[in-house]
């Protein structure tokens, strides 16, 4: 069985492929990759943690981590969503903290 470290080496050499860092707040770090985890345990696939999941695949495939909204966040507030990406800006508090909106259709 995959276990979160696995999840997250996986991860890692992913985004560094593609020029992403992670949240380095280890604690939230932690917890947003717990969740990515057991979202994949629950539902089959590592859906967002900090959005509703239907638990169908094909309904929620916009939302597997990274998620297709990933990029314009990053770009326009310096991390994704739910923090699990980060660019410099945000780490250096050049970019404020602010709540981000979902880009998502059809969410609240």
């Amino acid at each position: 069985m995959r276990t979160v470290s696995d999840m997250f080496t996986e991860m890692k050499k992913i985004a560094d492929e593609e020029g992403y860092q992670f949240n380095p707040i280890q604690e939230e770090l932690d917890d947003i990759l717990q969740g990515c985890w057991d979202n994949e345990h629950r539902y089959g696939y590592p859906s967002c943690p900090c959005r509703m999941a239907s638990g169908t695949l094909a309904e929620d495939m916009d939302i597997i981590c990274p998620c297709n909204y990933r990029d314009a966040d990053h770009v326009e507030y310096g991390c994704c969503l739910c923090t699990l990406y980060v660019n410099d800006d945000w780490i250096s508090g050049r970019k404020k903290h602010d709540p981000i909106p979902e880009r998502r259709p059809g969410s609240l």
